[in-house]
């Protein structure tokens, strides 16, 4: 179906049916590209955010981690006395262990050697 132009020689309709125009096309473009703006503006508003946002938890997590590293750090020598204490008692176990195994060791040979001389003085006798 043909476009005709109507009476004010700004507007067009397909026949059945009006549609509306822009009486100046310069505004209506100029409406467009300006609302465009505001978008931009948004998004690049949105974009400082952002980066400010991740420099912020850059901070943020660098501070984590250098008190995590004190932390950790005072734990540690808090620890040091433990693990020494450990150490010491691990080798004093050891130690008495040791002695134990030969004292048990001595007592076995002793009593298979009381053992021995009591049959001897049986069968003696």
């Amino acid at each position: 179906m043909p476009l005709k132009v109507s009476e004010d020689s700004e507007s067009y309709s397909d026949g059945d049916e009006e549609t509306w125009q822009p009486e100046n096309w310069e505004e209506e473009i100029e409406t467009l590209s300006t609302t465009g703006i505001p978008t931009e503006t948004t998004g690049q508003n949105q974009e400082e955010y952002l980066h400010r946002y991740y420099k912020e938890l850059q901070e943020a997590h660098i501070i984590k981690q250098q008190r995590f590293a004190l932390e950790l750090q005072a734990e540690r020598r808090t620890n040091e006395p433990l693990q020494d204490e450990l150490e010491k008692l691990r080798a004093s176990y050891n130690e008495i262990s040791k002695r134990y195994e030969a004292d048990n060791l001595r007592s076995k040979q002793q009593a298979t050697h009381l053992k021995a001389e009591l049959e001897n003085k049986v069968k003696s006798h």
